[in-house]
């Protein structure tokens, strides 16, 4: 499990995703601000509350996915909603710094970044599924 490059994809993803949490996303005044301190410091709001979700299913999703290494197909369906969270949480994100016309930092990308490795990674599967499909019809 540990030796495929997949692995690798999906571990860097989970890093990603798991540092937007605590990473300072934007700036208020002298105040940075976090998705995961915002949360608790604040009273619910709409934003912090949906993207907040948005990365925790996120990163349910990749450390399921990551688990599930001898069945590449159920791997590959969750990479593949996991793009679609991840893209849901990248606009969010982008939806609510246009709106706000706030200056973002750099862990606001993270999200496409993670989608871009999963892609990587689920082609990687799917390349893998592939060779054991021919494998099987040789024996």
């Amino acid at each position: 499990m540990w030796q495929r490059i997949q692995t690798i994809f999906l571990l860097l993803a989970l890093g990603l995703e798991a540092a937007l949490v605590f990473a300072p996303l934007w700036r208020e005044g002298t105040a940075l601000h976090s998705i995961g301190a915002f949360i608790w410091t604040n009273p619910p709001e709409l934003f912090p509350t949906l993207a907040s979700a948005l990365l925790l299913a996120s990163a349910g999703i990749t450390s399921s996915a990551l688990f599930l290494y001898r069945r590449r197909t159920r791997q590959i369906r969750l990479c593949r909603w996991n793009i679609v969270v991840l893209t849901s949480s990248q606009i969010l994100i982008a939806c609510y710094f246009f709106t706000m016309k706030m200056p973002f930092f750099t862990p606001a990308v993270f999200p496409a970044i993670a989608a871009a490795l999963h892609f990587l990674a689920m082609r990687y599967i799917r390349r893998d599924e592939k060779r054991v499909r021919a494998a099987d019809r040789l024996r």
